[in-house]
């Protein structure tokens, strides 16, 4: 397994160069160019999709609209660790470049795209072409999400403060990568030590004691058994009551 990501080095991507980490002290700004980043051509669907059309040319010649192009233009200079990115054309394609010459076209956007997210741990939500689908997943995701913690940015970053003894500046300059990986690693040690201390119990017969330094799931699937499988429900007994 590389070491590139919990190191924070960027990654390299063809013609347009290094795509770096969204760093904490960014996380605020990000925010605000995050939901261009999240279109994908799901979100963008076509009447003939027969003809494969780029997801670029689905956002700024399907779209049209000038929001686009800067939210696009700002979220690439974060990326990019660039200031200056702009849209032009060759007079027979249009692209995105900086004065770092750095190119982003309709061939490589939604590799960069795919990366941004997975550098910095973002998943993407589940979209379904059956519109009442769409929405019983979001009400089960709702539901699910009502029972589980209400931990936010701020917490992930003062808990891992207090645990480790550093200052918020310095946990300014972590990358997204970094920060959620130490904070679950710091959840899975507090478990352990809790797990431990019921395990020593001799009536404690349904204990699994998981090592502190198993490996982490990052990209867990928020939608996963989020509705149950044909030969989970009982149809028969349903019918039957």
């Amino acid at each position: 397994m590389s070491l590139n990501y919990i190191l924070g080095k960027p990654t390299n991507v063809e013609n347009a160069g290094d795509l770096h980490h969204i760093k904490v002290k960014d996380w605020d700004l990000f925010q605000e160019y995050l939901s261009i980043i999240m279109l994908s051509k799901k979100h963008l669907p076509l009447e003939n999709e027969e003809v494969d059309t780029p997801l670029l040319d689905r956002l700024v010649l399907g779209l049209q609209d000038e929001n686009v192009i800067r939210l696009l233009c700002n979220a690439l200079n974060l990326a990019f660790r660039s200031t200056t990115f702009y849209i032009t054309d060759d007079g027979f394609n249009y692209y995105f470049t900086n004065k770092e010459e750095q190119i982003v076209n309709a061939d490589n956007y939604e590799v960069i795209r795919k990366l941004i997210l997975h550098q910095n741990i973002i998943i993407e939500p589940k979209v379904y072409k059956d519109k009442r689908m769409q929405e019983w997943a979001e009400k089960a995701l709702s539901a699910r999400n009502k029972d589980a913690a209400n931990i936010t940015m701020e917490d992930i970053v003062s808990t891992i403060s207090v645990y480790s003894g550093k200052h918020y500046w310095d946990i300014a300059e972590y990358t997204m990568y970094q920060l959620y990986s130490e904070f679950y690693r710091i959840s899975k040690i507090k478990n352990y030590d809790t797990s431990s201390i019921m395990f020593a119990n001799p009536y404690a017969t349904d204990i699994k004691l998981e090592h502190f330094a198993e490996c982490l799931d990052l990209y867990a699937d928020p939608n996963k058994d989020l509705f149950k499988s044909k030969d989970k429900l009982n149809i028969n007994k349903a019918f039957n009551t």
